[in-house]
C-alpha cells in the first residue's frame, strides 16, 4: 500500500506501507497500525533538498501495537538502508492517545520525536539513527519500559524543556555522544 499527504479520518495500517511523501494524522484522526506491519519510508540522501525526508507528523493519535513475535518496523525502503535515510515520526501535542509496543525504529535522521507529548513505549528499539533515537521537547511526560536504544549517532535519548521521563527496564548503550 502506498501513501502519501494528510490522512482525513480514523485508518488502519497493516502489511507493507510504503510512504512516498510526507504523511500528516491531523487533530481528532486515529492511525492504528497493526502487528506485523513494516512501514517503509522513501529513502533520500541528499543534502541540498532536505525536506525530502520523508516524516509522518501525528497530530491526533497513534497506536502502533505489535507482538514479540510480529514487531512492527518503521524504517528506509532502501535495499541497503544507512542511518539518515528518512526524517523521522513525530508527536506534536497529540489529541489522543499515542501508543508503541514492539515497534522498531530504525535508519531517519531522529527514530521519534515528540513534542508536547505523553507517549507509552513498550518493548520498542531505537537503533541506526543519524541523531537521537528518542527526542522529548517541552513537557513530555513519556514512559519507556522495556526499551533498547543503541547504536544511534549522537544519543540513545535526548530530552530539553522540563520533560518528566520514566524510564524502567531500558538498555541504553554505544551511542555516539550519550546515552541518555
Amino acid at each position: 500500500t502506498v501513501v502519501s499527504g494528510t490522512i482525513t479520518q480514523n485508518t488502519t495500517w497493516q502489511g507493507e506501507i510504503l510512504v512516498t511523501d510526507h504523511v500528516m494524522v491531523p487533530a481528532g484522526v486515529t492511525l492504528t497500525i497493526l502487528a506485523g506491519t513494516r512501514v517503509e519510508f522513501q529513502h533520500y540522501r541528499g543534502y541540498r533538498e532536505p525536506d525530502r525526508r520523508l516524516r509522518l507528523d501525528v497530530r491526533g493519535s497513534i497506536v502502533a501495537l505489535g507482538t514479540a513475535a510480529q514487531p512492527i518496523y518503521f524504517t528506509s525502503d532502501a535495499r541497503n538502508p544507512q542511518n539518515g535515510d528518512w526524517s523521522m515520526l513525530h508527536i506534536g501535542s497529540p489529541t489522543g492517545p499515542t501508543r508503541f509496543k514492539y515497534c522498531v525504529f530504525e535508519f531517519a535522521l531522529q527514530g521519534l520525536n515528540a513534542w508536547q507529548a505523553s507517549p507509552e513505549i513498550d518493548h520498542c528499539v531505537f537503533r541506526w539513527h543519524n541523531w537521537e533515537g528518542v527526542y522529548f521537547e517541552s513537557y513530555c511526560q513519556p514512559t519507556l519500559t522495556y526499551c533498547q536504544l543503541y547504536e544511534n549517532g549522537y544519543n540513545g535519548l535526548a530530552a530539553e524543556q522540563s520533560n518528566t521521563i520514566d524510564m524502567d527496564y531500558c538498555e541504553v548503550w554505544r551511542n555516539g555522544t550519550s546515552g541518555v
